[in-house]
């Protein structure tokens, strides 16, 4: 028997990730999902749920090595309410990712429109 693996659309998010290794420069990643994760009350971490490419980017002097995760958005207000409270598998969080790109690279301005359906 196997198990669907489901999340609520609460906790999956979409944002860029950057990565600095100090001398060795640092990468961007484009946009990619993640799932919110609890490790205590207060703290909060976010899960990638797929590795993407890294792209370089030229080390800046004295910057120090980090991760940061930027621009994120939940999934939650991005679909339709009457969608927020069904669970989504990884499969559909991927093709929302999908839709998300590329509605991110049609839109022109940046209100948070429904724009998945």
């Amino acid at each position: 028997m196997t198990f669907k693996v489901r999340f609520r659309p609460q906790d999956v998010y979409f944002g860029n990730v950057t990565y600095n290794a100090g001398r060795e420069g640092y990468f961007e990643t484009g946009t990619e999902a993640f799932i919110k994760t609890y490790y205590a009350p207060h703290d909060v971490m976010y899960a990638k749920l797929k590795n993407y490419k890294m792209q370089y980017k030229a080390y800046v002097d004295g910057t120090p090595n980090y991760i940061s995760v930027n621009n994120l958005v939940s999934l939650a207000s991005l679909i339709e309410e009457e969608k927020q409270n069904d669970l989504v598998t990884i499969s559909q969080i991927k093709l929302y990712l999908l839709k998300y790109k590329l509605t991110k690279l049609t839109q022109k301005d940046d209100s948070k429109k429904k724009i998945l359906k």
